[in-house]
C-alpha cells in the first residue's frame, strides 16, 4: 500500500498534516473495503475502475456528495503518487468524476437563533451530562466553536497559554497558533465564552505529565478530536438537531457576516481566501423557505 512513502510524498508536496491524515485514511478505508469484498489483499496495481466505482457507490449510502468528492480527490492524488513513483502502470481513477453540487448543497449549514438557544439549553443541562466535570468541559468546548468559530482540531490543540487575559474584558482572547494552512490568528472572546472557560478551568485539575492542553479526557490527557465530536454529537442528538460540530463554526461565521461584514468574518475565521468566507452570504434552505413563507397570507 506504500503508506509511509505516500505520506512522505504528500509532505514534500506541501500538504498540511491534517490533509495528509485525511488522504491516508481514505486509502485505508479503500484497502479494508477491497479486502472484505474480494477476499484478497489490497493491491493498487490490481485495483480496477470498477472496484473504485463500487467503493464510491457504497459511500453514497451514508455520506454526502461533498464528502464523497473529497474522497475521490484523495484517491486521484494517491494514484498520482503511484504513477509518478513508478509503483503502478495504470490509473483507474482517470474516469472517476466529482459530481457538481447544487448551490443549496454547497451552502454551509448553520443553526437558527431558536436552534442555537435549544443547543445551549441541552449543552448546559445536567440531565444530558450528569458528570459535572465533563459537562463544564463540554460547555466550554461548545461555546468556543459556537461563539468564537473554532474548528474541532483547534479546540483539541489549544494549550493553556493560548488563553490570554481572561480577566480583562478589553484584552481577553484566544490565540490559534496552528490553524489550517499553518497560519495563526487571534480571536477576541465575549463574556459567554469567557465565563464558560473560567468555570472549566476552575475544575480542570492537573493533567498527566503536566500536559499544557486546555481540554482533557477523563484519563487526564489531551482530549482527541473524536472525543469532542462524540460529546457534542450527544447534545445534538438529545436536542433532535441535525448538525455537527462544524455547524457551530458555520453558525459563528454566518452571524459575523450578517452583523459585521465579510472582511471581519474572514479575519476571525482565518480564511486565506475571501471566496471561502463568501459561502456564508449564500442563503441556506431555511433562509429560502423563510423568504417564501413571508409572502404567504396563510400560516402552517
Amino acid at each position: 500500500m506504500f503508506q509511509a512513502e505516500f505520506q512522505k510524498w504528500l509532505k514534500e508536496e506541501g500538504r498540511s498534516p491534517k490533509t495528509i491524515q485525511a488522504y491516508v485514511q481514505v486509502v485505508n478505508d479503500l484497502s479494508k473495503w477491497y479486502e472484505k469484498q474480494n477476499g484478497e489483499k489490497f493491491d493498487p496495481q490490481e485495483t480496477s475502475a470498477y472496484d473504485l466505482q463500487r467503493f464510491i457507490q457504497k459511500m453514497m449510502e451514508t455520506q454526502e456528495q461533498a464528502t464523497i468528492n473529497k474522497k475521490v480527490a484523495s484517491l486521484k492524488t494517491y494514484w498520482k503518487f503511484l504513477i509518478e513513483t513508478d509503483r503502478v502502470k495504470t490509473d483507474p481513477t482517470r474516469k472517476l468524476k466529482m459530481k457538481s453540487l447544487a448551490s443549496s448543497q454547497m451552502a454551509p449549514k448553520w443553526l437558527t437563533p431558536r436552534e442555537r438557544s435549544k443547543f445551549l439549553d441541552f449543552l448546559e443541562s445536567p440531565t444530558i451530562e450528569k458528570n459535572e466535570w465533563k459537562r463544564l468541559r463540554n460547555i466550554a468546548m461548545g461555546q468556543l466553536m459556537l461563539q468564537a468559530g473554532l474548528r474541532v482540531s483547534e479546540v483539541a490543540s489549544l494549550d493553556l497559554d493560548n488563553l490570554i487575559a481572561l480577566d480583562k474584558p478589553r484584552e481577553r482572547k484566544v490565540l490559534i497558533r496552528y490553524s489550517k494552512h499553518g497560519r495563526s490568528r487571534e480571536i477576541p472572546l465575549n463574556l459567554d465564552v469567557t465565563k464558560a472557560l473560567q468555570a472549566w478551568l476552575k475544575v480542570r485539575g492537573e493533567s498527566k505529565e503536566s500536559d499544557p492542553a486546555v481540554f482533557l479526557s477523563e484519563r487526564k490527557t489531551r482530549i482527541s478530536e473524536r472525543a469532542i465530536q462524540t460529546a457534542i454529537s450527544k447534545v445534538f442528538k438529545a436536542a433532535n438537531l441535525p448538525y455537527t460540530c462544524h455547524s457551530l463554526r458555520h453558525t459563528a461565521a454566518k452571524l459575523w457576516v450578517n452583523h459585521k461584514g465579510i472582511e471581519v468574518a474572514q479575519r476571525l475565521l482565518g480564511h486565506e481566501n475571501i471566496q471561502t468566507t463568501q459561502r456564508y452570504v449564500t442563503p441556506s434552505e431555511h433562509d429560502l423557505r423563510q423568504a417564501v413563507d413571508s409572502t404567504s397570507s396563510e400560516r402552517d
